[in-house]
């Protein structure tokens, strides 16, 4: 800054305004206007001169703004883009988001704007795209139920956990299947549509195993030895959910025809069931072949009766059991005898239905009659014994 005075004295200068001044250095300070004045006091010999004015206008600096930070991934939290501006350090920068001052938390793209407010600087407006990625999230299938006739829906799992939404399809034996019911294992396939999340197709399966049937199936009455068996014992029958009647196969063992032996048996059977829901099964139950036994024959009379014959005699014990059996019909050798009360209606046996041929018990058959004699004791004098022969079966 230069002034000059007619008197030759020296100048001094005052400024007002976005300016300093030292000597006659300027120093601009901002943007706006500035106001210069020179003095000139004079002396002795001078008087002071008139103050002169100068004024002059101050533009604002040109900045620029460069926006940063505009990739980032959905965390759940606003997502906000950065801006630096040239000179470092400039504000105020306002931001805004498709139009609003709030970052976005969301997972999308987004129209960013930057504008400059400085008293000082002008910049011209950044613009750029903020872009939030969804979140990596991932997705599991997999299930197992037993078959009950109702709809069954895969497990889904999503980490993080509670993820929407997902869309599950199914299919089974390559046949898209709307909702899974029957037995079978089903292919699963689940999609996750989230707005802030992704992930990977996930895969797995469906599994409704068979129901176990119940065989319904009582134990059968006794039969007589020599029965075959048949749709009288081989009777039983299998239901389902709710008590749906099953059909199916039913094998025996033993089957149809079969002629048990004497005593008790087992018979069983296996149940293929002819709907697929179902698995096979099998039940067992137990049935008593029983000997043709009707009864004593004479000497001995049945109940209600009590024999009366003399102590120490020998006595034909006979009967019959429809056919001949073997000598092993009696479940052991020697009979249990107990003593009874002499309370009920009672005959006299006669002498000549004895046996004293036979020394000792035992057992004897002829054809299809078998005859075990007992041999009383004389001590038994004035007493009355039961004899109680258990047969085999």
């Amino acid at each position: 800054m230069a002034a000059t005075a007619s008197s030759g004295l020296e100048v001094s200068f005052t400024v007002t305004g976005k300016c300093t001044i030292t000597g006659a250095t300027v120093t601009l300070t901002g943007a706006g206007s500035c106001s210069v004045t020179a003095h000139q006091a004079g002396n002795t010999s001078y008087h002071p001169a008139a103050d002169v004015s100068r004024s002059f206008a101050i533009a604002k600096g040109q900045a620029t703004l460069a926006l940063d930070n505009l990739s980032q991934t959905y965390n759940g939290s606003p997502m906000a883009a950065t801006v630096t501006t040239t000179p470092a350090g400039l504000g105020t920068v306002t931001i805004t988001y498709n139009g609003s001052p709030t970052p976005p938390v969301n997972a999308g793209s987004y129209a960013v704007a930057a504008t400059l407010q400085n008293d000082d600087y002008q910049a011209t407006p950044a613009s750029g795209t903020l872009v939030i990625a969804k979140a990596a999230a991932t997705v599991t299938v997999g299930t197992e139920f037993v078959y009950d006739g109702t709809p069954k829906q895969a497990k889904i799992t999503t980490s993080p956990a509670g993820l929407t939404v997902v869309t599950v399809t199914y299919t089974l034996n390559g046949m898209p299947v709307t909702t899974p019911t029957d037995a079978g294992i089903y292919q699963v396939v689940a999609h996750l549509d989230n707005p802030n999340f992704e992930a990977p197709q996930a895969t797995g399966t469906l599994t409704i195993k068979p129901a176990t049937p119940l065989i319904n199936w009582a134990s059968p009455g006794t039969i007589l030895v020599g029965t075959p068996l048949s749709a009288a014992q081989l009777n039983a029958t299998a239901s389902g959910v709710g008590g749906v009647a099953l059909t199916g196969g039913f094998l025996y063992t033993p089957g149809a025809g079969t002629v048990l032996g004497v005593g008790p048996q087992t018979l069983s059977v296996q149940f293929i069931p002819a709907n697929g829901n179902y698995s096979p099964a099998s039940k067992t139950v137990q049935l008593s072949v029983n000997y043709r036994f009707a009864g004593f024959f004479k000497p001995v009379r049945n109940l209600p009766v009590m024999n009366i014959v003399r102590a120490g005699r020998a006595i034909p014990i006979k009967f019959s059991l429809g056919r001949y059996e073997g000598l092993q019909v009696m479940r052991s050798v020697a009979p249990a005898v107990v003593n009874v009360a002499c309370t009920i209606p009672s005959e006299t046996m006669n002498d000549d239905d004895d046996d004293d041929s036979e020394n000792s018990s035992g057992l004897r058959a002829e054809g299809y009659k078998y005859t075990y004699v007992w041999k009383t004791s004389s001590a038994w004098a004035g007493t009355c014994r039961k004899l109680v022969i258990t047969l085999a079966d």
